[in-house]
């Protein structure tokens, strides 16, 4: 993800700090879908949301995808999804959705899709919140694009508890080795973030319950980043290999980052609260769940 130190976007180049992965960085991956309705929706198992899904929510307005100021909706089960650029998903299988970020979306959730007047479908995803079914891509696949670029955790961990493929949820949360070896010379262990999903796990009666979810999505978002030097993040460095010097390990979902008013900078780390890893989020799960060393314990429960 694309960050910087400051929000002053006249510094030199390569003082700027971002992520060392493009698809990782905003507006790596950006299509029409990605900017949709700015609605959210509690953190609800998919029974208790179902039921909540009603005609007092849809009826009350939903934003228009075409800059309308609001529509009608109707309720009615979605259409079948349209074959787009990717084949449509078979019998069973997650669809994809997207709200600042991708979803996923059970097949039985379609029935209580609203549809505006311009024939936008909005479906609940598995984490809970509004999204717009995206038929151009068809199923959920959570390692491959567009996915990738920029996964809901609840939704990720939600499907790899229902389908048995948590090792490979750990996979994608796990930086590769160039990013881990940098990782590990910053003081960050790379690998605490799989090893605490699986103590997680390993602790839970019920893997697929929302106090577990909301743990392990924690984690996903609070695991230690890489922040490096611009010139490294384009390939002007001149490193062969590149190490990364002058990076640092960050956390993403604590840190401020730059919005719209720094133009091209958008999403830079601000200097003003860069949050080294770990963080206190991420800090505090270790230590309930004792993957942190004696000293370190005692400093995250403080």
């Amino acid at each position: 993800m694309k960050a910087c130190w400051s929000n002053r976007p006249e510094k030199k180049k390569g003082t700027r700090l971002r992520d060392p992965v493009p698809a990782r960085r905003p507006g790596a991956y950006v299509t029409p879908e990605r900017r949709e309705l700015p609605l959210t929706y509690e953190h609800m198992r998919p029974g208790a949301r179902r039921a909540a899904v009603n005609l007092h929510h849809l009826n009350s307005g939903l934003p228009g995808a075409a800059g309308q100021e609001g529509t009608t909706v109707n309720t009615n089960a979605a259409e079948p999804v349209p074959d787009g650029k990717t084949s449509a998903p078979g019998t069973g299988e997650y669809l994809a959705g997207v709200h600042e970020g991708w979803h996923a979306i059970a097949p039985d959730a379609l029935q209580y899709a609203g549809t505006t007047r311009n024939g936008i479908q909005i479906v609940p995803a598995e984490c809970g919140q509004f999204v717009r079914l995206a038929p151009k891509y068809g199923a959920y696949v959570r390692a491959e694009v567009p996915v990738t670029h920029d996964p809901c955790p609840e939704c990720g961990w939600i499907v790899a508890v229902a389908t048995g493929t948590v090792d490979r949820e750990i996979r994608l949360i796990t930086p590769d080795r160039q990013e881990a070896a940098a990782l590990v010379r910053l003081g960050a262990d790379p690998l605490l973030p799989g090893a605490l999903c699986r103590a997680v796990l390993a602790a839970a009666e019920d893997p697929s319950g929302p106090a577990v979810i909301r743990q392990l999505a924690a984690v996903t978002r609070h695991r230690p980043g890489l922040a490096i030097s611009e010139e490294c993040a384009e390939g002007g460095c001149g490193h062969r290999p590149c190490t990364y010097p002058g990076s640092l390990a960050v956390c993403w979902a604590c840190s401020l980052r730059t919005g719209d008013e720094a133009g091209e900078w958008h999403g830079q780390l601000m200097a003003e609260a860069t949050v080294t890893a770990l963080c206190g989020t991420l800090a505090a799960l270790a230590a309930h769940y004792e993957l942190l060393p004696a000293g370190e314990q005692g400093m995250a429960s403080s």
